[in-house]
């Protein structure tokens, strides 16, 4: 039995080492070889095989300490990651993710428990990637893969089809549809000869639809092609095709986008003012060329007229083209000779 010694200590204590220990304020006095964990005496490396993950044969899986036995999970505070579980095998990040890399797709989908995606109301998936009324297949029209295939998360396409939504086909028909369509309209438009079959399958100035991949011409689901006018106008147009091959009658769109009319003049002037530029800028660097050569050439003329080793005398033989001969018979007047001695 155990003996109450003071209003706060209990000797040997059931809640301690099965009555083998004290109680005093509901901690165990505990041997200097054990401590006290959660109140209760154990061993130091009592229970270490307890605690680790069968998996992996890692102690707390590696995430936590083993505590008498029993595993303490650690959290990472700053990347917001809880462990918990026995051997502290679970977390709150380790599930699967969407295609951004997500897990759960945000916790506006679904929340991380334990290696699995616990998704919220209208969502489903292995990450949550995907809601229940199809939402990921509707394409800006709200039609779950454009007609053209089924939703199983993501659009499966049909054979033919191919895109997020399924909006491509590649299928023969599809391609030539429009070439076929488009000779209907050229002949039209272009008044040629031959063209009353197509007078009864052309309709003209019909507005744009509001929901594109849902247009239907007689029942048939219709393509958008496009065409040019002799305008060079850009325009579109509407046909489907019956199940029996025949095109239906052509919608053509009331709005064009046609080029601006281009005002020329002012190209030419600016082309040739530009030549005009280019014209005086290379008679400028000729001209400067050719003073920068003639000074070479006269710099060079003057050095080699310095390098001249004989001296500069006249010539014995040289006479001079004029020659002064005086009459010996002229006798001149009195003011020419006191001219001629103020002269001397």
């Amino acid at each position: 039995l155990s003996l109450s010694l003071s209003l706060h200590q209990t000797v040997n204590s059931p809640d301690c080492g099965n009555g083998l220990y004290n109680e005093s304020c509901g901690v165990c006095s505990c041997p200097e070889d054990q401590r006290t964990y959660l109140g209760v005496c154990c061993n130091q490396t009592a229970g270490v095989e307890s605690c680790r993950n069968p998996s992996t044969n890692d102690v707390c899986s590696n995430w936590g300490v083993c505590e008498c036995g029993v595993c303490e999970c650690t959290v990472d505070e700053a990347l917001g990651v809880r462990y918990w579980g026995k051997h502290c095998e679970c977390n709150n990040a380790n599930c699967p993710t969407n295609q951004e890399g997500i897990v759960c797709s945000g916790p506006s989908r679904g929340v991380c428990d334990c290696g699995e995606c616990r998704c919220l109301e209208n969502y489903n998936g292995t990450a949550c990637e995907c809601q229940d009324d199809g939402g990921e297949c509707r394409n800006a029209e709200g039609e779950i893969c454009s007609g053209n295939g089924r939703c199983d998360c993501n659009c499966v396409c049909e054979e033919g089809y191919e895109g997020k939504y399924c909006q491509v086909c590649k299928l023969v028909k599809c391609k030539n549809i429009c070439d076929r369509s488009v000779k209907c309209l050229q002949c039209k438009n272009n008044e040629e000869e031959g063209c009353e079959k197509c007078n009864n399958i052309i309709s003209a100035n019909v507005p744009p639809p509001l929901s594109l991949s849902a247009y239907k011409i007689d029942t048939f689901t219709a393509k958008r092609c496009p065409a040019t006018d002799a305008n060079d106008c850009d325009y579109y147009y509407w046909v489907a095709q019956k199940s029996d091959g025949s095109l239906t009658t052509i919608h053509i769109e009331d709005i064009k986008d046609c080029p601006e009319d281009i005002d020329y003049l002012p190209i030419i002037l600016a082309i040739i003012f530009g030549m005009l530029v280019l014209g005086i800028l290379l008679l400028l660097l000729w001209k400067l060329y050719a003073n920068y050569r003639d000074r070479k050439e006269y710099q060079r003329f003057l050095q080699e007229r310095n390098k001249q080793l004989w001296g500069q005398a006249e010539s014995p033989l040289f006479k001079p083209a004029v020659t002064k001969y005086e009459n010996p018979q002229y006798q001149p007047t009195l003011d020419k000779r006191a001219s001629d001695n103020e002269t001397r």
